[in-house]
């Protein structure tokens, strides 16, 4: 799951941006503060992960970048190239 907020049990269909992920690149970038919550979930080895808009603030500070792709993206794109 992609998450708006940190949560470590997963996330309310309000917070949830994206589900049911065939794969996920998570790019760290800089580490502008190894505290905060959104990052720390990002780096905990389970399957849920979080996307907030980037900021240099020090009390908010995000700057992780990800890309994915759902099981219908990607069932959709091998049938357009007749994978299947």
């Amino acid at each position: 799951q992609v998450c708006r907020k940190a949560s470590s049990s997963g996330c309310s269909k309000k917070e949830l941006v994206a589900s049911q992920l065939v794969w996920l690149v998570l790019s760290e970038s800089l580490v502008l503060n190894e505290s905060t919550g959104a990052e720390l979930e990002n780096t905990d080895n389970d399957n849920i992960f979080v996307m907030q808009p980037y900021s240099k603030s020090q009390n908010f500070a995000f700057d992780d970048q990800m890309v994915w792709s759902s099981q219908s993206e990607l069932v959709y794109w091998m049938l357009k190239a007749n994978w299947f």
